[in-house]
């Protein structure tokens, strides 16, 4: 585990497990709050999803004439790939100052089910008091193109207060399966559009954002104590929003939809040596 801490702002960061935020705290006031603080018992907790965020139905796409077969390793026995292939994978400390976190890992697609070799590297910056900025870079390495999508699942603690309250920008709901797989059908999503309690309420739900601003944001309020943005740059037109219990939610970006792979919305094409940041954060007040 690498620890960074900046004027009460501090971070734990899993190098071997995918370079995993695993702990942010911040400070507010004479308050240090852990806005996350993942357990074991979360799923993919604080963990990067590359090459593919969410699911590729069966585990099986084509891109420009091939056929490629990942391996399955969704919940509950489902079919299908899971959220990427680094989530696992060690990452090298590639920078380290007093406020930031440089990491980088490279593969060198050696795994038939991704056959593209690519250098991914994550910045970690703590900014004042209660302000986390994440700076991310793709590299194809390769001599041809690569299909990507990438995802973050930060979990953040709900347990602070029973009546945590969650906003949302304009979205619309993206129709699933049985499978969690996408129909092709959306529909508007008009709740949570102003602040609403989070209790009760259970999600597993890909929302499309209307309105694409160089920061899209979603905010989190905890009463009697502050309010927290999730903010994501242009590069991420999609939210998964993950809640299941009533101690933590996982808000997370993601550039493209589930199943991108095989449907193509919002799959990003790498050309060779072709480089793409991207960019999101996190603020307390």
């Amino acid at each position: 585990m690498e620890e960074l801490s900046y004027n009460g702002n501090s971070i734990v960061v899993d190098c071997k497990r995918g370079a995993a935020l695993m702990q942010w705290t911040c400070r507010k006031g004479q308050n240090l709050l852990p806005l996350i603080h993942h357990s074991k018992t979360y799923l993919f907790e604080g963990s990067w999803l590359f090459p593919f965020p969410n699911r590729v139905s069966g585990g099986r796409y084509q891109f420009q004439g091939s056929r490629y077969e990942l391996a399955t390793n969704d919940l509950d026995g489902l079919p299908n790939a899971l959220h990427g292939l680094v989530h696992d994978q060690a990452f090298k400390i590639a920078r380290k100052e007093d406020n930031c976190l440089e990491l980088a890992y490279s593969y060198e697609g050696d795994q038939p089910g991704f056959p593209f070799p690519y250098e991914l590297r994550l910045c970690y910056q703590l900014k004042g008091e209660a302000e986390l900025i994440l700076s991310i870079e793709v590299v194809n390495l390769g001599e041809a193109d690569m299909p990507c999508g990438l995802g973050w699942h930060p979990y953040f603690n709900l347990s602070m207060t029973p009546s945590a309250r969650l906003k949302l920008p304009p979205v619309t709901q993206m129709e699933v399966d049985e499978l969690m797989l996408p129909t092709g059908k959306e529909r508007p999503f008009n709740d949570f559009k102003n602040f609403e309690w989070l209790h009760g309420h259970r999600f597993d739900t890909c929302f499309r954002l209307l309105k694409m601003e160089e920061k899209n944001s979603v905010f989190l309020s905890f009463p009697n104590q502050g309010t927290l943005e999730l903010w994501q740059d242009f590069n991420f037109p999609f939210l998964q929003v993950y809640k299941t219990r009533e101690d933590a939610i996982a808000l997370e970006p993601m550039t493209c939809a589930i199943d991108a792979l095989n449907n193509g919305i919002g799959l990003k094409v790498l050309s060779p040596r072709q480089s793409w940041r991207l960019q999101m954060g996190l603020r307390f007040f």
